[in-house]
């Protein structure tokens, strides 16, 4: 999907290949290019080799050798504070105070993929839009 000539990559972060290819294919399926990693590891490889395309990040919170947790304080560390986040979790929605100085913008539980995911993603694109 293009919006003002420039790509809307979403890079989906999750240990568990199922949940990445659900992701994918329902944003995909709605135009939104994608890639996708295993860990939040290879998504700050991913963002550090190809800085300029990313439009926002869906994550899942556990993941082995790099959690969402430590993703997102090392994304803020490492320059890419301005990628909005959705948090794509099998877990409760985390209290606003342990998301503070974090990129995220939405919540979406995993039981609510197919009828969350999308909405979730299109508001936080539009959101960056309007604050550019």
């Amino acid at each position: 999907m293009r919006v003002n000539g420039s790509v809307n990559l979403v890079l989906v972060v999750d240990d568990l290949e199922e949940w990445r290819r659900l992701a994918t294919l329902l944003l995909e399926n709605v135009g939104y290019e994608t890639r996708s990693v295993s860990n939040g590891h290879e998504a700050l490889t991913y963002l550090h080799d190809h800085p300029d395309v990313t439009a926002a990040i869906v994550l899942d919170l556990n993941m082995p050798v790099m959690s969402g947790w430590e993703f997102m304080k090392r994304q803020q560390e490492n320059g890419f504070k301005n990628i909005p986040v959705i948090l794509f979790s099998g877990e409760v929605e985390p209290p606003d105070s342990k998301l503070e100085g974090t990129s995220v913008v939405a919540f979406v539980s995993k039981d609510h993929t197919i009828d969350g995911l999308v909405p979730a993603v299109n508001m936080a694109l539009e959101r960056t839009r309007v604050s550019a």
